[in-house]
């Protein structure tokens, strides 16, 4: 694992955050470069067998250029938020769930990158949406160290008729689980 990694695990603080940022981008550009590169040892050989007059330069440029706006690109889609709707039709449902909403958030992974101003868009989001229910499906942290109180403390000012609840992922186990609990229980969340 690497030592930014390490340092998520035992630290929450501006500066580690700021490494497993930095870390985590430097990662993401990185494999996409490798990508790019790889492509390259692709397209040379092709573009000579076939006689096209693509030369190293404008192929290397091409393909790591793509790379580039591909990394851009997985920042900015990373930090949306999507709503999807979708009609549910279950047969025998009561007449008093008829009609009701249901939102389902999954895979927040707060903690050193998505922090509490995350976790209030998240809130502010699901208040303008209004529904009935929501469901929590796991990966609520990332299971590094964090300040989990004030991570999920948003969710304190969610109100919905039938409560917001909540399922651990993988990523409240990677340590103890119990923490994770605490904090959402402290939050409001049932689990």
């Amino acid at each position: 694992m690497p030592r930014q990694g390490l340092l998520a695990f035992r630290y929450f603080h501006v500066v580690v955050r700021l490494v497993y940022r930095a870390a985590g981008v430097w990662l993401g550009v990185l494999n996409f470069c490798f990508l790019a590169a790889c492509c390259c040892w692709i397209v040379y050989p092709v573009a000579w067998l076939s006689g096209l007059p693509w030369g190293r330069p404008s192929i290397a440029g091409t393909l790591f250029g793509a790379a580039i706006v591909a990394s851009v690109y997985g920042i900015i889609n990373g930090s949306w938020l999507r709503v999807k709707r979708i009609t549910v039709k279950l047969p025998h449902t009561p007449q008093s769930w008829r009609g009701r909403v249901a939102a389902l958030v999954s895979d927040t992974h707060l903690g050193h990158v998505r922090t509490y101003g995350f976790s209030r868009r998240i809130v502010t989001l699901l208040e303008r949406l209004g529904p009935d229910t929501v469901f929590i499906a796991g990966d609520l942290y990332d299971g590094t160290k964090a300040d989990l109180d004030r991570l999920v403390a948003p969710w304190k000012d969610l109100s919905t008729p039938f409560g917001a609840y909540f399922v651990t992922g993988n990523h409240e186990e990677f340590s103890d689980p119990a923490k994770y609990l605490h904090a959402v229980k402290h939050s409001g969340t049932a689990f």
